[in-house]
């Protein structure tokens, strides 16, 4: 039940305008075992499939066309506080990191990304993630996405627990024969 837990929190949406960038991240994301749920390359389409897939872990571009990143990170905490953002910028200014960091953001990755850098990056949200969904304050459980988020986690763990074995013995404890149907034919197979 843990691994799947872990999986869950591997959800990541990658965010960003440079269509080439999206493509790196989810090759590099896929070989480190992170699922990528989709990928957009503005804020309007990233919140549509924040709503749809409500990702642990978001990969997130500053500087796009229309809303600025950062103002999409307030949006994704807004209706699903748990979910980390991790912001990506080639223009990593101190003033960029410091209001990314101010508003939530996990972690900060500077374009051009390394492996090593990118990988960091998520375990340190991946941690972050897990200590969240561990410490959820009992108010937070009622806000919108978070629920879902909750429940969804449930699911997917309630399909990984193995099923009751029945066992052989009758009502008087004692053993019975049980017959297989699978070989067994029907009247209606003669």
């Amino acid at each position: 039940m843990k691994q799947k837990r872990h999986n869950i929190l591997k959800r990541v949406l990658i965010v960003d305008d440079d269509a080439d960038i999206r493509l790196a991240l989810r090759a590099l994301l896929r070989d480190a075992g992170y699922e990528v749920v989709g990928e957009a390359p503005d804020g309007i389409k990233a919140m549509a499939l924040v709503e749809k897939h409500k990702p642990a872990i978001v990969l997130l571009d500053i500087c796009m066309p229309g809303t600025s990143g950062l103002d999409v990170m307030l949006e994704i905490k807004e209706i699903l506080p748990l979910t980390k953002v991790v912001m990506i910028s080639g223009d990593a200014t101190s003033e960029h990191v410091t209001t990314a960091m101010e508003r939530g953001a996990s972690g900060f990755i500077v374009k051009p990304f390394n492996f090593n850098n990118v990988i960091k990056n998520l375990e340190r949200a991946l941690i972050d993630a897990a200590k969240a969904m561990k410490n959820a304050k009992p108010e937070d459980l009622n806000k919108p996405g978070l629920l879902e988020q909750n429940e969804q986690a449930k699911a997917e763990e309630a399909e990984t627990k193995e099923p009751p074995v029945a066992d052989d013995k009758g009502p008087d404890g004692t053993e019975e024969k049980v017959e297989s149907t699978k070989n067994a034919k029907t009247p209606e197979a003669d």
